[in-house]
């Protein structure tokens, strides 16, 4: 919200000034001519693709290994690597996922060798799903505001110039100049980053055994589990030890009342007795 409200407050003072012959960096930058609205495309869309690749065991790896080396034989430029992981039970494969960022035409035809390469190796595509983050919005934003708070930042430039002679106006407006600039320079950071999304797709991998296949949500359950396994000991342990603190006064003064009982009629049966013969004497 600041930041729009700085670049309004610029633009409304662009208005306010007759036209510059130019800004204080010379032309545009072709990044800002490049931001212009007419240029974008109607939908700018970010897509992940999610595949779960199911093979016999002896092959899933092997097919990890040939997806990852696709990816680092393009080069940088065209795929990257994001995350690479392989879970093991003793000798075997039970879970490997791979998560790569790639250029749209790479993806594409990696995309279109899926199938295949689970064929290949003997195991199948169990899963594919396609998601999409629509960034029209941001991008059209960025693109329009980023001509007018370049002009306004050049006005505001002049026009601290001008007004050099007296000092606390000069402080003031470079202080309005280094604002408007960083202002500047974040949306033109996040124009950058918003079109390599759209210009790239993220795809990641599941790689998982055929063989008595178990999901991969019910391995990650029995991780989670045993993770928190001494937690949830550790929290019962305090719960029972909170029970006895609240119950030993309880069992202490049972104790004494039933201790006084059995006083009380030990006493009562020796002088019962001793009544008796008491009794009889008497007679």
């Amino acid at each position: 919200m600041r930041r729009w409200v700085v670049l309004l407050a610029l633009v409304a003072l662009a208005g306010c000034k007759p036209k510059a012959d130019a800004g204080v960096d010379g032309a545009a930058p072709a990044a800002d001519k490049a931001a212009s609205p007419t240029t974008a495309p109607l939908a700018q869309l970010a897509y992940q693709f999610d595949y779960r690749l199911a093979a016999p065991a002896a092959n899933v790896e092997g097919l990890f290994n040939a997806h990852e080396r696709a990816c680092l034989l393009a080069g940088r430029a065209t795929c990257q690597v994001l995350s690479a992981s392989l879970e093991r039970s003793g000798e075997q494969l039970v879970l490997g996922q791979l998560q790569m960022r790639a250029t749209a035409a790479w993806a594409e035809q990696f995309r279109m060798g899926l199938d295949h390469d689970a064929r290949a190796a003997g195991g199948r595509i169990d899963r594919a799903t396609t998601a999409s983050d629509d960034l029209t919005g941001d991008i059209a934003s960025n693109a329009a505001a980023i001509p007018a708070a370049a002009a306004a930042r050049d006005r505001l430039a002049k026009d601290i110039d001008a007004r050099k002679a007296k000092l606390n106006d000069a402080v003031a407006g470079e202080d309005a100049l280094k604002a408007a600039q960083n202002e500047l320079d974040s949306a033109r950071t996040t124009l950058r980053q918003d079109l390599a999304k759209v210009e790239t797709s993220t795809i990641s991998l599941t790689y998982q055994p055929i063989e008595g296949l178990v999901p991969a949500d019910a391995v990650q359950a029995v991780s989670g589990a045993a993770g928190g396994f001494i937690g949830h000991t550790l929290r019962a342990l305090a719960a029972v030890i909170t029970l006895v603190s609240y119950l030993w006064p309880l069992a202490l003064f049972g104790v004494g009342v039933v201790w006084l009982c059995l006083r009380l009629n030990r006493k009562a049966a020796e002088l019962a007795p001793t009544s008796a013969s008491a009794a009889g004497a008497d007679e």
